[in-house]
């Protein structure tokens, strides 16, 4: 019988949806500096397709980067 450690387990589990949700968060900063730039610089109406697009591929990013380290945790 092959004794799992539970605690370990769910140390990394925690661990890696702490850095997905910090990617999320640094790309959503990231996306919020950037269409806050170029409302600036256009003095209009920000395109609200490209802000979803650019906030879809954050949550995404984040969501790979939790999965990446789910499967495969730093030792």
């Amino acid at each position: 019988m092959v004794h799992v450690d539970e605690q370990a387990n769910q140390s990394k589990r925690v661990e890696a949806l702490s850095r997905g949700w910090r990617t999320f968060l640094q790309s959503i900063a990231a996306v919020a500096v950037v269409a806050a730039g170029q409302a600036v610089v256009d003095s209009g109406s920000t395109d609200l397709t490209q802000l979803g697009m650019a906030a879809g591929t954050a949550a995404l990013a984040a969501a790979l980067s939790w999965l990446h380290n789910v499967v495969s945790p730093k030792k």
